[in-house]
């Protein structure tokens, strides 16, 4: 059994002669919990931020000392996606990027290795389009028959032209929540008994908890095929690119119809 799992296309790198084990999953697993943590503890860094940009630029509100004033303000950028959502994508990045590079670099595997980032077969790239036309179908068919009315976070950036929000989600999130989700902790579980299936599940549970409070059930159903999927892809081709191609390309689609032509 070990050596037919020595041989499977999620681990390319085997035939490479490197050590495929690492991370190993206890430590592994822990680093897991850290990096959720800094995915929030990032958040709480942003609106810091923006309270001391807030203060300077406004020293009325410190000088007043009115801090419920100033708190306010804060969540109301937070909660306003089309004002913040740039800023908040560029300090995840900021803090995750460098955090999982130094846990994914081992003394015998660079992070590189650990985190997938390497060239996918053309022929894999085939089958992922036919597998993201097929969900293209199925999310149309959820959005017109069982969604009622329009989220909120979906209202707040239809139709505002926004090039920062549109970045933000085609090219940011698709980078640092697929490092995350298919690199890292895709690499962690795929080593344990979880195995292929149990590995797609398990991340595209923890990719939808991300996402959480932003849609309502059916198109939270819809976004966790789609993990399935790019966790599919991540296990064919043996590479983090492939899965981070499509979650931009899909976001693109996103984009196109709700920033900036307002279809929602």
């Amino acid at each position: 059994m070990t050596e037919v799992e020595l041989i499977l296309p999620h681990d390319n790198e085997n035939r490479l002669g490197t050590n495929s084990d690492l991370p190993t999953a206890k430590r592994g697993l822990a680093w897991m919990f850290f990096l959720l943590s800094l995915f929030f503890i990032s958040a709480v860094a942003y609106a810091a931020i923006y309270g001391v940009h807030l203060a300077i630029t406004q020293p009325g509100l410190v000088q007043s000392g009115d801090k419920e004033v100033l708190g306010s303000m804060v969540t109301d950028h937070l909660i306003s996606y089309s004002d913040s959502m740039l800023g908040l994508s560029l300090v995840h990045l900021l803090f995750l990027l460098p955090a999982l590079m130094l846990i994914s670099n081992f003394k015998h595997q660079s992070f590189k290795i650990t985190l997938a980032l390497r060239g996918f077969d053309r022929s894999v790239l085939i089958k992922a389009i036919i597998l993201f036309g097929i969900y293209l179908v199925m999310a149309i068919l959820v959005d017109e028959f069982l969604v009622d009315g329009v989220d909120d976070f979906i209202l707040q950036i239809n139709g505002t032209h926004s090039l920062g929000v549109a970045f933000s989600i085609v090219i940011l999130a698709p980078i640092y929540e697929e490092l995350l989700f298919r690199g890292y902790f895709f690499k962690v579980l795929r080593s344990t008994r979880l195995g292929s299936s149990g590995t797609i599940l398990i991340t595209s549970v923890l990719f939808l908890a991300l996402h959480l409070v932003q849609y309502q059930w059916p198109i939270m159903v819809s976004l966790f095929m789609f993990s399935c999927l790019l966790g599919y892809l991540r296990e064919k081709s043996g590479s983090v690119f492939l899965p981070m191609l499509f979650h931009g390309l899909n976001n693109l689609v996103s984009a196109v119809l709700i920033v900036y032509l307002g279809l929602a």
